[in-house]
């Protein structure tokens, strides 16, 4: 029996990807392996908030959960509105491979009111709605001794407003944490470096720089922010390993020649100026002085256009 045929028997409004009402789903199945299990409880956490804010509509609610017994053991199955391609995939068919600021505004402004719901997050924002029209029997699969592999397909354009979704790396409320989040990509000096880290660190996600090497990354926030402050390298040991007590940089990676002025080449002017300025206050190696999200949403660089029928 494969996994969709366990599916079937398991949880009957599941038949060939629809539920009752016709309404295509997508099932995220949790392997049983898997160490921690974050994202079902953040999910039953945001289903019990009465609230008018508009933070919710910006993710992928949940629309059922259940478990499975399948190769391995059990699984925990997530039942979700199906989603359209994710802002990765649509950047690398942008021209340039570079958004326009008329799309990275509305994705923006649309991130930021997500997480005001103060639930820090691992995320990716994709697009929705998507029309699936595929049937599981005319993909190509490949069948092993205790399962049927499908093969996926890539995801045709889509249009709506982005949402925000893989909540499996958030964290609830105002507590401090000191354990890994975030690809190595969006991660910010606080976790790199091993400290405490609030909600703030997604403030940093928003701007999404560096590389993917510790020591790399690092040299290229100092190329565009400058050394950090003597007081913040304090919090952690492990910046010893970078700096000296004095906050001297060791040179583990040359420091290169770049600035935020260098980096942005598509925007020129006072729409250059604006978008910098944005971007800058994210960017800060104290946590405390970055913005909030409710704070961020309102720069005047991100407002601009919102009621224009042009802009997203």
């Amino acid at each position: 029996m494969d996994m969709a045929e366990t599916l079937e028997k398991t949880y009957p409004k599941v038949v060939e990807g629809q539920i009752q009402g016709h309404d295509y789903v997508t099932l995220k199945i949790y392997a049983n392996c898997s160490r921690i299990h974050r994202e079902l409880p953040i999910y039953k956490h945001l289903g019990k908030i009465q609230s008018n804010h508009s933070g919710p509509q910006c993710l992928r609610m949940l629309l059922d959960s259940f478990e499975v017994t399948g190769p391995h053991g059990q699984h925990i199955c997530l039942v979700h509105q199906p989603l359209g391609m994710s802002l990765y995939e649509l950047k690398i068919r942008a021209r340039g491979k570079v958004f326009s600021k008329d799309v990275l505004r509305p994705a923006v402004r649309q991130l930021l009111a997500a997480i005001c719901n103060r639930i820090t997050f691992s995320w990716e924002l994709v697009i929705s709605p998507c029309s699936l029209s595929m049937k599981r029997m005319n993909l190509p699969r490949k069948v092993v001794a205790d399962r049927t592999i499908y093969l996926s397909r890539p995801l045709p354009f889509t249009f709506g407003p982005p949402v925000l979704c893989d909540l499996g790396e958030a964290r609830l409320g105002y507590e401090e944490y000191q354990d890994d989040i975030m690809p190595d990509v969006y991660r910010a000096p606080e976790v790199i470096l091993g400290m405490k880290w609030g909600y703030k660190v997604d403030i940093w996600n928003v701007a999404m720089v560096g590389e993917y090497d510790n020591a790399y990354h690092l040299a290229q926030m100092v190329a565009v922010l400058g050394p950090p402050p003597l007081d913040f390298l304090k919090h952690s040991t492990n910046s010893l390993k970078y700096w000296d007590e004095n906050g001297t940089w060791r040179g583990l990676a040359p420091i290169p020649d770049i600035s935020l002025e260098k980096l942005e080449q598509r925007l020129t002017g006072d729409d250059k100026e604006r978008f910098l300025h944005f971007v800058r206050q994210m960017l800060c190696w104290v946590p405390e002085e970055r913005p909030t999200a409710g704070e961020a949403i309102f720069d005047p660089w991100l407002m601009e256009g919102l009621f224009d029928s042009n802009d997203g």
